[in-house]
This record gives C-alpha cells, structure tokens and sequence, in this order.
C-alpha cells in the first residue's frame, strides 16, 4: 500500500514539471524597449530669457503620446495617455517607458494635448518687464493641440531606442508682442481668442525639437 502511495506521488510531480516547463514560455524573446525623454530650453526654472522675459512654469495635458513605428502606426505597445507635464522649480517630466516596444524603424511622435475643459491644455506663466513695468503673466489655452514630431530612430531586438525631445521655450515666447497683452486682474493674460494666440500655438508647436533618436544598450 505505501510503495502505491510513493509511485502515485512521484507520477504526480513529474506531471507538474512536466506543465511548468510547456507553459512558461519567454514573455521578452523578440521584445525591444523605448524610452521617451524630455529637457527644455531653459533647462531650470525660473529663467531669465531675452526681452526681459521670466519663465516660472509650464504645465501641459498630455492626453495621448504615441511613438509611431513604420510596421504599426496604432501599436498600444507604444502608446500612453492621461499625463500631466509640468516643468518649474520643483518638477520636469518623467521618462515614458514603453517595454514592450515591437522592434522596427520609428519614425514620428504624435502628441496630443487636451485638457478636454477640465484643465488648460497647456498653461506658461512667468513675469515681464513692459515699458519698465513689470507683470506677472499668464498664457493658457483650454483648445486641443496635436501635432507630430518627426524622429528616425530604430530599436533592435533585446536593446531600447532612445528618443529625447526638447521645448524651446525661448522659441515659443520670442513670438509674443507684450504690449498688446490684454491685462486682468493685474497680470497680462494670453488666451485662446486673442489674436496672438494662433501665432504661439504655431510656435510652441515648433518648439518641439528632437535633441537625441538612437538605439541604445
């Protein structure tokens, strides 16, 4: 009776070993990984630009970012969404991984900003010296803004490709003409609707420049 017992548990455990080796296979193999980084121009906050100029902060509504490779423009594996980006003294954005990144060429960053009302889209705030006055400002916008970002990289199978983006906001705020900034409540407010909103979006947009796209261990 015991040599029976003995024989049915041994049979039992190679039947488990026997499971736990066709049914765990290699989640990595083939797998490559992307990492999204970010820097700015200035690269610490506040900064004093040109045109006596402060930048304090800037917040975007990151609703979606997709890394889009040449094989699969609409791949989840490299697609991330709902992340608030601030930029000031205290914070800059996170790295965004994406592990599980198809290998293959990548060739474009679709961003997309959208508070969806709830949050501005984008928000810059700082200070500005105008006809020896100085102002705090404010430029915030609650309309969506999606734009691409055109980058050449490739990620190889066990490696990650790395891509860093960079905000020019020296650019960007270059293109503001201040003494024609409505002023409320004692600080000069850029909105959506002014005038000059349209030429700073299309600035911003510009400041998205790519300072690094390369394969990396």
């Amino acid at each position: 009776m015991q040599g029976t017992i003995r024989c049915a548990l041994i049979a039992a455990l190679l039947f488990a070993c026997h499971t736990d080796d066709t049914d765990t296979p290699d989640a990595t193999s083939g797998m490559s990984g992307l990492v999204v980084k970010w820097s700015s121009d200035p690269s610490s906050f506040p900064a004093n630009l040109d045109n006596n100029v402060i930048i304090e902060s800037a917040q975007f509504a990151l609703d979606s970012l997709r890394v889009v490779g040449d094989a699969g423009p609409g791949d989840p594996r490299t697609t991330t969404a709902m992340i608030d980006m601030q930029f000031n003294k205290d914070k800059s954005p996170a790295d965004i991984t994406f592990n599980e990144a198809p290998p293959g060429l990548y060739s474009q960053v679709a961003l997309d900003f959208d508070g969806h009302l709830a949050v501005d889209s984008f928000r810059v705030t700082g200070k500005v010296t105008v006809n020896s006055q100085t102002w705090d400002y404010r430029i915030e916008d609650d309309a969506p803004l999606a734009f691409n970002v055109s980058i050449n990289t490739t990620a190889s199978p066990g490696k990650t490709a790395k891509v860093e983006l960079k905000i020019n906001f020296v650019h960007a705020l270059d293109s503001i003409n201040w003494s024609t900034v409505p002023e409320s409540d004692g600080k000069l407010e850029l909105e959506g609707g002014n005038s000059q909103m349209l030429t700073f979006r299309t600035k911003l947009i510009e400041s998205f420049e790519v300072v690094n796209a390369t394969g990396i261990r």
